[in-house]
């Protein structure tokens, strides 16, 4: 099994969506272009909260800023592999990954850093023997990471960094939310959780394979991702309506890796081959980029303004962007 984004996040089980706004909805006119390609390492995470300020992040410490015009690579240095970044807006920005040592046996070390604007990457906690997938934020008091290792969960409430209680000890790799009182993360045997404001519990959703993105749009509207052990790995999507999961036909037989989400009708599904699903209101469609890379993170800062980072192999990521027709 390759090292994807989500396989990575597995922790190399081998080895955000933040968005706002609306416009015209990506539908069959969609139009797929590679914007950046050439980035030596592979890139795992992507995340922006307007069309001019978006990060990508990956292996080695590689972070990439849009600024409305062109992507540009940061010039510090890290040995971090990146697996996720979060923004929440301009002055809060966060990326997650690990250090992985082998010295006779593989040692993990979870690190956080935060961008303040200031487009200086700060650590701003280091955990040995964790290894953090993701990161999601409701308000700058407010921000969850979760873990393949326990503690699964950790709060920040502005000024420390907190275990969380959790009813599962398995792995979790992606996080959620609308707001402080509506989070949801997703992992290990079909595992969802949900924090209303004051507890996690478990959320039956129906299946047992691995869950590897979560996105909502509202309290009502959420879906998360990934692939069914029993049936040959192939790509399932659920859907949650308020107040049940539900299975929705994703039509693919490719792992699907990652979700993002304008509001109800607006919704996008990355994975294996290069795949793109996009959910209308009614049915999910595809959208393939014919670029045959796997596309393990996808962020939209509008209904026209979609971007998904992946790479063909190990090395030479590419950041796809997809955009409207115009009629």
């Amino acid at each position: 099994m390759r090292k994807s984004a989500v396989i990575t996040l597995l922790f190399l089980l081998v080895a955000s969506t933040f968005v706002v706004g609306c416009g015209r909805p990506l539908g069959e006119s969609v139009q797929w272009n590679v914007q950046k390609e050439g980035i030596k390492n592979e890139l795992y995470g992507v995340s922006g909260y307007s069309r001019n300020d978006l990060w990508a992040v990956g292996m080695e410490g590689t972070i990439f800023h849009y600024d409305g015009d062109s992507w540009r690579a940061s010039q510090q240095a890290f040995s971090t592999d990146l697996y996720r970044v979060f923004a929440l807006d301009k002055t809060h920005v966060w990326a997650v990954g690990n250090d992985i040592k082998v010295d006779g046996q593989t040692t993990h070390t979870s690190i956080i850093y935060f961008n303040d604007g200031s487009n200086q990457w700060k650590e701003v906690k280091r955990t040995p023997g964790q290894r953090i997938s993701a990161l999601w934020a409701a308000d700058p008091n407010h921000v969850w990471v979760v873990s393949q290792q326990t503690p699964n969960v950790m709060f920040f409430d502005g000024k420390s960094w907190y275990n969380e209680d959790v009813p599962f000890s398995g792995y979790l790799i992606d996080i959620t939310g609308t707001d402080r009182s509506h989070v949801w993360a997703c992992g290990q045997d079909g595992e969802v959780l949900f924090y209303d404001g004051e507890e996690w519990t478990t959320q039956t959703v129906g299946g047992s394979g691995v869950l590897c993105g979560i996105a909502a749009a509202d309290p009502s509207h959420v879906w998360t991702v990934g692939w069914e052990e029993a049936s040959g790995q192939q790509g399932v999507i659920y859907y949650f309506n308020g107040s049940k999961w539900g299975k929705q036909e994703a039509g693919t037989v490719n792992q699907l890796f990652a979700v993002c989400t304008v509001d109800s009708k607006n919704v996008w599904a990355t994975g294996q081959n290069g795949i793109v699903l996009y959910w209308d209101g009614k049915k999910w469609e595809e959208q393939n980029t014919d670029y045959g890379v796997w596309l393990h993170d996808i962020a939209a800062a509008d209904a026209s303004n979609v971007w998904a980072v992946g790479a063909p192999t190990m090395k030479d990521s590419k950041i796809f962007y997809g955009k409207g027709a115009i009629k």
